[in-house]
């Protein structure tokens, strides 16, 4: 299986053909470690028959086999993906328990944990701790809204691996009710299909931490027989989306964009891209997704190409996260 400096090194070759010591700066790696990870990537290739890195003045993939190689680079987020859920679903779950669960070898779950670990270094972290099991903190977003984005991504796997809301009737009701007591315009910004997600994730991540008394949302959930842990998960989730929207405001936007620019010889921007930035912050509050490991890759090779508009990017993004 592929570590997860070895998938990156894949899927920046799969883009581009690349230096060592380009591919060393977007690893944050030393050339050396870029050689030795080439090397054993090389031995798995040729004994899938897949085929090579080759290198003359820059790396370059040459794929023979491309459905092999699709293989395994689908097997390798299958199973990173199946870790983290059993993690989310399972606090401290240890690592005999999780072996079981997933059919994997030890070592194939530390590979996964470091690729996880790697991958989303900004939103959790995964810690192995002795006679307590295996954790994941979050940070900015909730357990919840990383579930929600995985079922989203891989529905049937969730499905064939944990026990959901399996009829159809069921989902349908409670994702009525929600949509009756929630805002109309939280609508706006988070579809039918990412509402689902979210409520299945409520479903499996369901504690027994907050007994709400006082949320209509609760009561009528409740009344409508839905049981009390994942009523009260339900309310404390929507109720959380609920005020983070109404204290969201495109004023707070022109302004962050107006203290970004100040630092930037730009053109004035018009109304219609700080409305722009304004929707996409109310759909990343409500349903926030998860960049898969290739459009990561790919957002790192561009920012070594256009390194303005990445700057700019990524200082407005630091304002906003301050207001929000």
């Amino acid at each position: 299986m592929l570590n997860s400096r070895e998938l990156r090194i894949i899927l920046l070759l799969q883009e581009h053909d690349l230096s060592g010591e380009d591919l060393a700066a977007l690893l944050e790696t030393s050339r050396r470690t870029v050689v030795r990870d080439i090397a054993r990537i090389n031995g798995l290739l040729r004994s899938k028959s897949i085929g090579s890195i080759e290198s003359v003045k820059k790396y370059h993939l040459l794929v023979l086999n491309r459905a092999n190689l699709n293989r395994l680079l689908t097997q390798s987020n299958h199973e990173s993906v199946l870790v983290l859920l059993n993690l989310l679903v399972s606090p401290n779950i240890t690592m005999g328990e999780l072996i079981e669960r997933t059919f994997m070898s030890r070592q194939s779950i530390m590979n996964c944990i470091e690729k996880i670990n790697r991958q989303y270094a900004k939103i959790l972290k995964i810690r192995l701790r002795p006679r307590i099991g295996i954790s994941v903190s979050v940070n900015h977003i909730s357990k919840i809204d990383i579930l929600a984005a995985l079922i989203s991504d891989d529905h049937q796997l969730v499905e064939r691996r944990f026990k959901l809301i399996n009829q159809s009737e069921d989902l349908a009701k409670i994702r009525m009710i929600v949509k009756q007591q929630i805002p109309e315009k939280m609508f706006d910004y988070l579809t039918d299909s990412q509402l689902s997600a979210q409520i299945m994730a409520c479903t499996l991540i369901s504690k027994d931490n907050t007994v709400i008394m006082k949320s209509t949302l609760y009561k009528v959930l409740l009344k409508s027989g839905v049981p009390h842990l994942q009523s009260a998960t339900l309310a404390v989730f929507f109720d959380a989306k609920k005020q983070l929207l109404n204290h969201m405001t495109i004023r707070q936007v022109q302004l962050a964009v107006r203290a970004t620019r100040s630092r930037y010889t730009l053109a004035a921007f018009n109304h219609s891209f700080v409305n722009e930035i304004f929707k996409h912050l109310c759909r990343s509050a409500m349903f926030p997704t998860i960049a898969p490991a290739s459009l990561s890759e790919q957002i790192s090779y561009l920012k070594v190409q256009n390194p303005f508009a990445f700057d700019f990017a990524f200082d407005l993004s630091k304002k906003v996260a301050t207001v929000f």
